[in-house]
């Protein structure tokens, strides 16, 4: 193994690292690093035109990290290429949710909102413990599918973003960040 290659696998688990201090509420830190994990192996893909902005914004959290630990940009993305994950398209859109919902009494919630999705997408049940069994990773597997393949309800049940009022809309046919915005109205404007 070159040292370049090593210096990579490290830049790579502490990448992991951080996304999940992203999303891990510093009080209550759920059990959920396998998830996290499946997530990040994960890769997101858009079908819906403009849904390639959530894979830069997920992309850009590479950047956010290369900042944040102070290295240089180059070395860092030289080592994080490849397609934007699960995980960082989620918490992406969780950063965008909480630019949203801002509340200057509360502070950052990146991870409250990141949580919900993963409350709306039925994976909350789904702990380390859990995912010790082959065939609850399955199941994550064919949730993260129908969200990918855009199979889940019209009513975007099944999806990130599910609504009571689609106004007619197929939300399968919507893209992510008018399906968040729409989600955000009807659950916490007003």
């Amino acid at each position: 193994m070159t040292m370049r290659t090593r210096e990579c696998g490290i830049i790579k688990t502490n990448y992991f690292r951080w996304l999940c201090d992203c999303v891990f509420d510093k009080n209550n830190s759920p059990n959920h690093r396998e998830l996290l994990k499946m997530l990040h192996r994960s890769s997101f893909y858009c079908r819906q035109p403009n849904d390639d902005n959530r894979v830069e914004d997920g992309k850009k959290l590479r950047e956010d990290y290369a900042e944040t630990i102070r290295m240089d940009m180059d070395d860092i993305l030289d080592c994080l290429v490849g397609p934007c994950t699960m995980l960082e398209m989620m918490i992406a859109v969780s950063q965008h949710m909480d630019f949203q919902l801002f509340d200057s009494n509360k502070g950052e919630r990146v991870w409250k909102w990141f949580w919900k999705l993963i409350e709306n997408l039925d994976l909350l049940a789904y702990t380390d413990d859990v995912l010790s069994f082959e065939d609850n990773k399955c199941h994550v597997d064919d949730v993260l599918r129908v969200l990918l393949e855009r199979t889940y309800g019209k009513n975007g049940y099944g999806g990130l973003f599910p609504l009571r009022n689609t106004y007619g809309k197929d939300q399968r046919n919507v893209e992510i960040w008018y399906q968040m915005m729409a989600y955000i109205d009807e659950n916490f404007v007003g």
